[in-house]
């Protein structure tokens, strides 16, 4: 995986909560899945946010790749 492809996956892990956040559950883990396929190292973390979202826990700001200004909101 180069840098483009981990920054893709950074803001694809981005996305994912995004759908979360706005209630969208299904696409958030469906994400979380495509990017654990495209590149496993994410499959632990991925896993994490699956099962919290699962269980309709909220996220782990700190754990995300947000920009600081935005982890506020969330």
């Amino acid at each position: 995986i180069n840098k483009e492809s981990e920054n893709v996956n950074k803001a694809r892990m981005s996305l994912a909560a995004a759908y979360y956040v706005d209630g969208q559950s299904v696409k958030a883990i469906r994400t979380i899945e495509g990017i654990i396929a495209n590149d496993p190292k994410y499959k632990e973390e991925g896993e994490k946010m699956m099962a919290d979202m699962r269980a309709e826990k909220p996220l782990d700001v700190d754990r995300l790749y947000l920009p600081a200004g935005l982890k506020g909101e969330l």
